[in-house]
């Protein structure tokens, strides 16, 4: 016994050694986001400002995006308090067609850059950590090359590091650019697994140069920093004195203050019309952004999920930044850290190995145990606020799974399990939630909403899980698509519910081949459910990986889409999430269905559920006016069939992107991709003309109505 007690030992150390090398991200990240969100750090440090575009100068001026003389009126006011720096977290794309409040704008920039420093960062497209990337050839805009850092330290290290990568930079018009101080990038951090915002990105790659973060460039202005004073490592980028340590890709981990609104906020109303409140803003870093989820579009910043808020402003964001690096308290991992970690982890290990072993599983045990552990977690807790370091807590778990699994293994007596009426064994089947579970009769035994008899869990999606359930008294299947009352999909449950009920009303007003059919709706035992038809088929997504379509197929599918998207349009039900997900293909590939009508809308008034401006639907396939927020039709579900149309014709999307952010900005300032290298031999180059409509910027340019498309969709040759 004493052997195998040995082994184990040797074992744990070894795991905890592999650990200590590979840490285990997924615990470590979770432990990071509850220590923020249940005792955020540190206070500002008083000079930085936020100026927000609140729901009350929405209110106040309008809706956002402002005419630009508006803007031009804001960003006066904020240059006449005197800060130090200014920021504007956006940029102004150039207009093909000129407007009055552009020529205020410039003149207004153009007049305050003489006396206060302005940045205008920009914003990167195509970045990834791929150091295939060809980045010869790549050449930063004139206007921006004195925003890349000059002073590079050992740059064959530099070169040879995993820094992201990108293909292109989307700036605002060169007009406005020109009064711009040298600026940086406001590229997104959010992590791409789950979308939180944990970091941010310091340093991207473009050609040969290095683009720092708009942080970067708020610090350099505020120090007065000339291009020599602004260095990068390996290691870390330095201002003048401060300096904030990266990791190998560039990024460096948040120190969360607390929830939005920490970081000095004003109003960019009070800004413009009290002239005490800009007394605050007076030397000051200040940074100017949209604080309201009114609207999303080219010319505001972004929210994000944090570990703090689940909304978090991105101007607020940078304000966060900016004092991290200000009061030196970005987190660093150092090496001696770990070395701490792997001591708690052998420390537990041990204690709950001694513990358990020599006093059993009684209450002093337990509680020696409960003690080792809440103060294990204590240390790192204060080594986190108090050092700006970033602890881990993989190791201390390791070692209490360990100190356990060693006690269980070779102290702890074996018994053995002994069937009986006191035995458990887990009953095979569906489990529903429990509001749902009921039976017809005392001696049924089978589990059933309303009439149907539940056969097996289909799939769980956005609105809530599907069963296959069958009616015996009509003899056939149906999916049953159910929402319990505490499930939350949205912020407030009963969003989720109505919601869930509108695609019920959608779907049983419309009668169509090509449309999922609706049985009934109701309510079973204090869950709400819809029957619908059952499809024995596959979704367009599923089909579209690694296949390509051809144009006879292409044609037909495309058809029985474009004519029952149109007929719901006739009966004014909007779909508003058209994606290949959202389209089955039942038959062996020769029908499609159109499902899934949870963000549709029907009239125009009493339908709404959302704030204005709120943007509801799937990025890639978005119209560019769902993108801005704007009140979307049936051109919007035509915008979103075309871009599906682009991917069965091309068998890629038309538009890719890193994120969120980039991808609607894409829509917004791009045209897609082009389709004609990508179309097989046996598809008819006239299709160019029907996408090029489809896929019009402006809605008016768009097919008047998809009977109209289905028209030209049928003249083209097969």
């Amino acid at each position: 016994m004493k052997k195998f007690a040995y082994l184990h030992a040797g074992l744990t150390l070894a795991v905890l050694g592999l650990v200590a090398l590979r840490p285990i991200f997924s615990v470590n990240r979770l432990w990071q986001d509850k220590l923020a969100a249940i005792a955020p750090s540190g206070t500002p440090s008083g000079e930085v400002v936020v100026v927000g575009i609140s729901d009350a100068d929405i209110q106040h001026f309008g809706p956002w995006p402002w005419d630009r003389a508006v803007t031009a009126k804001l960003f006066a006011s904020v240059a006449a308090a005197g800060p130090k720096v200014m920021a504007f977290d956006g940029f102004f794309p150039h207009r093909s067609v000129p407007q009055p409040g552009d020529s205020v704008l410039l003149r207004t920039l153009a007049e305050i850059s003489t006396t206060t420093k302005v940045i205008l960062p920009f914003q990167f497209s195509g970045v990834r950590n791929d150091p295939a990337l060809d980045l010869k050839g790549l050449q930063t805009p004139v206007l921006l090359q004195t925003s890349a850092i000059q002073m590079l330290t050992d740059l064959n290290a530099l070169k040879a590091a995993p820094l992201f990568r990108s293909e292109a930079i989307l700036w605002g018009d060169s007009a406005y650019q020109v009064s711009s101080a040298p600026a940086g990038h406001i590229h997104s951090s959010a992590d791409p697994e789950d979308g939180t915002y944990r970091r941010n990105l310091f340093v991207v790659r473009h050609g040969d140069d290095f683009i720092p973060s708009v942080v970067v460039s708020l610090l350099a202005a505020w120090k007065d920093a000339s291009l020599s004073d602004v260095s990068l490592s390996p290691d870390a980028v330095r201002v003048k004195d401060l300096s904030i340590p990266l990791d190998r890709y560039g990024y460096a981990p948040l120190r969360w203050l607390g929830p939005p609104g920490t970081v000095p906020t004003v109003s960019a109303s009070q800004v413009i019309e009290d002239p005490k409140v800009a007394e605050k803003l007076k030397g000051k870093i200040v940074v100017i952004g949209v604080t309201t989820a009114a609207a999303l579009n080219r010319e505001t910043g972004d929210f994000f999920r944090t570990p703090v808020a689940d909304r978090f402003p991105g101007v607020e964001i940078w304000g966060v930044a900016l004092e991290n690096a200000l009061q030196g308290t970005v987190p660093v991992s150092p090496a001696w850290l770990r070395l701490v970690e792997i001591a708690l982890g052998l420390g537990i290990a041990g204690g709950v190995w001694f513990g358990l072993s020599r006093k059993g599983w009684g209450p002093m045990a337990q509680g020696i145990g409960a003690g080792a552990l809440v103060g294990c977690l204590a240390i790192l807790v204060l080594l986190d606020r108090f050092l700006a370091v970033q602890t881990a807590l993989d190791l201390p778990l390791v070692g209490l799974v360990a100190g356990l699994g060693g006690v269980w293994a070779f102290r702890m007596p074996r018994v053995e399990a002994a069937q009986g009426a006191s035995g458990f064994k887990p009953a095979a089947g569906v489990v529903l939630p429990a509001q749902a579970q009921a039976t017809t009769g005392p001696d049924d035994g089978k589990k059933r909403i309303g009439k149907f008899e539940i056969v097996r869990e289909i799939g769980r999606g956005a609105m809530g899980v599907v069963y296959d359930g069958y009616d015996e008294g009509l003899d056939r299947h149906a999916a049953i698509k159910v929402i319990a009352p505490e499930r939350r999909m949205g912020e407030k449950p009963e969003e989720s519910l109505e919601r869930f009920k509108r695609e019920a009303r959608a779907i049983a007003a419309l009668n169509h081949p090509s449309i999922v059919t609706i049985y009934e709706s109701g309510e079973w035992q204090e869950s709400h459910y819809i029957a619908m038809e059952f499809l024995r088929g596959k979704g367009l997504d599923e089909l579209m990986v690694g296949k390509r379509f051809s144009w006879r197929e292409i044609h037909d599918l495309g058809g029985q889409i474009l004519a029952g998207l149109g007929y719901a349009h006739s009966l004014g039900v909007v779909h508003r999430d058209i994606k290949p997900a959202n389209i089955m293909v039942v038959d062996d590939g020769r029908h499609a269905k159109l499902t899934d009508f949870g963000l549709a809308r029907k009239g125009d008034a009493s339908m709404s559920l959302t704030q204005e401006g709120t943007v509801l639907g799937t990025p890639y396939y978005m119209a560019p006016e769902q993108v801005e927020g704007k009140r979307t039709d049936a051109h919007s579900d035509q915008f979103s069939l075309g871009l599906v149309f682009f991917e069965m014709l091309a068998g890629c999307r038309a538009y890719d992107g890193e994120d969120v952010r980039s991808i609607m900005l894409k829509i917004l300032l791009q045209p897609p991709k082009d389709l004609a290298p990508h179309l097989e031999m046996e598809v008819p180059t006239s299709v160019l003309g029907f996408m090029e409509t489809m896929l019009e910027k402006e809605a008016s340019k768009r097919f008047p109505t998809l009977e109209d498309a289905l028209k030209e969709w049928n003249r083209l040759p097969v």
